[in-house]
């Protein structure tokens, strides 16, 4: 937050400068000038000094300036220090006697300081509520009165400046008046001038707001001033805000509030996610939000929900593989018990495929690169299980073909040599459950449309499995834990066009899925 126009005595002066640091210059007529030469500005500068109720310092680790306080009480300090005024030494010559904060039901802040034996009040806060108070106008050289023509006239130049983007206050004063006020029987005031102020977008915002409207995500800004034309919610006070996140929680809409301030610690904490900005918010805004934002940049919210998002399918892949092979496991055990048979799977050999077959090909499933399209189109919302109905479907439907086809295979060995019928049970589960990891790669593109290298991790970790059940099968010392036996080139030509059968039918599933949805 920064201010770039003072209009005080007519004139508007531009002034440079960004961000929080107390360094810029005052332009006038297209032309740099020194404030001394234009007491306006230099009155306008004090009184901004008078009444910013906040501090800066200068953080030497990272080279920024620090706020404590209001942002935009900050940007008027920050002002005052331009045109050369120092708040210390003004506190020494002109002490606070009196201080009424701002308040968002009247919208204004009020200060008294002693200035050479008077009561000095000053006021800034929303034009229209400042308009109110004024029953005159300052210039230089004397205080006129306002009336009906000279109130349209600074009326203009306000909606002037709120339509080319500013966010303006209005300040005012009273030269000699109590030692108090009371909030409800202010005095008349004397209308000073108005402070612009802009917080400049950043070059990646734009991009940014793209992404978010092809994600089907809306941004909506809430924003205490008045603004001239936008599509906004303005002039909110925190209960405003509080309810406004209430209404779209209501409706079931995931919301996202970002604030800095006191007053946003209400929403941040209602809010699904709350998000303060790390460099200019207050401890209070980061306390009660869930994130802080370290770099205070919109787009890297933007890019959190694509990585959100990412995380999110993720995570239903792996779970979608761990249940689909967990449950056809627990099919071809319950089939036997049902069939009288001997058990399948020994308890060594479901440790075996649950713990090092099923943990490298999740660990390799997790690090599936991310998906393209993520921030375009809607995005299914979260369940309040994350296994839903369509998850449920898809393992019911791959839980029985690997249940029933090692239990098929088992069958065909068991009678004549049950070491054999378990060795083939065990392999078969294996195999069934390698193909499987790459079925969950996607739920909707065929494993023949995806570039089996673009998952290097998955091809390493099938290379590994493949090799650790050859060693289950073939070496004696694992041969004694998982009870196995030598397998024949014709048995695991047998295994694997049984095993195969896994990836016909989910790439039957997929293309109708595909159909349904309207992707090619």
């Amino acid at each position: 937050m920064v201010i770039q126009r003072v209009y005080v005595d007519g004139k508007i002066f531009n002034i440079t400068g960004s961000g929080y640091e107390p360094k810029g210059e005052a332009i006038f007529d297209g032309k740099t000038i020194d404030p001394l030469n234009h007491p306006e500005l230099l009155f306008s500068g004090r009184i901004a000094a008078f009444c910013a109720n906040a501090r800066l310092s200068f953080l030497e680790e990272t080279s920024t300036w620090k706020i404590a306080g209001d942002p935009t009480e900050a940007a008027i300090l920050v002002l005052s220090e331009k045109i050369g005024f120092r708040y210390d030494a003004l506190e020494q010559e002109a002490p606070k006697i009196f201080e009424l904060p701002f308040d968002y039901q009247k919208k204004y802040h009020a200060t008294i300081r002693a200035v050479d034996g008077k009561n000095f009040l000053t006021i800034i806060g929303a034009p229209e509520e400042v308009f109110e108070l004024c029953k005159s106008v300052w210039h230089k050289d004397e205080i006129k009165t306002l009336n009906e023509e000279k109130k349209k006239e600074l009326e203009a130049v306000f909606h002037k400046l709120a339509q080319n983007g500013f966010r303006v206050v209005a300040y005012a004063i009273n030269q000699d008046t109590g030692r108090s006020v009371d909030g409800n029987a202010i005095p008349p005031l004397t209308f000073v001038g108005f402070f612009g102020m802009n917080d400049a977008l950043r070059v990646e915002v734009k991009e940014a707001m793209q992404k978010v409207r092809e994600a089907d995500m809306r941004v909506v800004n809430e924003l205490a001033e008045k603004l001239a034309r936008a599509s906004v919610f303005a002039r909110v006070t925190p209960d405003h805000k509080l309810r406004i996140i209430q209404a779209y929680r209501k409706r079931g809409e995931i919301v996202a509030m970002t604030g800095d301030g006191v007053n946003d610690a209400p929403s941040l904490v209602a809010a699904d996610l709350g998000v303060a900005m790390g460099k200019i918010g207050t401890e209070v805004a980061k306390e009660a939000s869930d994130i802080v934002l370290l770099d205070d940049n919109f787009a890297s919210i933007v890019s959190a929900t694509e990585e959100g998002r990412n995380i999110y399918k993720t995570v239903k892949k792996v779970l979608t593989f761990l249940f689909s092979t967990s449950i056809g496991e627990v099919i071809n055990i319950s089939g036997a018990l049902v069939l009288k048979w001997p058990i399948p799977l020994l308890p060594s050999q479901i440790i075996w495929l649950n713990f090092i077959t099923d943990g490298f090909l999740t660990a390799a499933l997790a690090m599936e690169p991310k998906e393209k399209g993520l921030m375009q189109g809607k995005f299914e919302r979260p369940k309040k299980w994350i296994v839903d109905s369509f998850m449920a479907r898809r393992m019911l439907l791959m839980a029985p073909v690997m249940g029933l086809g090692t239990l098929y295979m088992f069958s065909q060995y068991f009678e004549a040599d049950l070491t054999k019928g378990w060795t083939v049970a065990l392999t078969t589960m294996a195999v069934f459950q390698w193909f499987n990891a790459w079925n969950c790669r996607s739920e909707s593109k065929s494993i023949f449309q995806m570039n089996p290298f673009s998952n290097m991790y998955l091809v390493g970790a099938t290379a590994v499995v493949i090799c650790l059940q050859l060693a289950a099968v073939y070496t004696p010392f694992l041969q004694k834990i998982l009870h196995t036996s030598p397998l024949s080139l014709s048995e695991w030509f047998i295994i694997i066009p049984i095993t195969g059968s896994i990836i016909l039918v989910e790439e039957i599933r997929k293309f109708f899925y595909r159909r349904k949805i309207n992707i090619t």
